[in-house]
């Protein structure tokens, strides 16, 4: 084969190459975009409703308001 066979196969592979590393990363952007909203949401929602007494307190019975995870941890 001659020099030039090979250096359009090379550019032919380095672009086949570069298309599905793109499209890699675009899947992984529209994976990731979801979750890192309900994440945000989480967070955002949630963080009021952490603080030192849920951490410290035993949990309530089902139906009561409160009660925290100090048996978890």
């Amino acid at each position: 084969m001659s020099q030039t066979t090979n250096s359009s196969r090379d550019t032919w592979r380095k672009a086949k190459s570069g298309v599905m590393a793109g499209i890699s990363f675009l899947s992984a952007l529209l994976v990731m975009a979801p979750l890192g909203l309900v994440l945000f949401y989480l967070l955002k929602a949630g963080a009021t409703s952490v603080d030192l007494g849920f951490f410290l307190h035993l949990p309530k019975p089902v139906g009561e308001l409160g009660g925290g995870m100090a048996n978890a941890i």
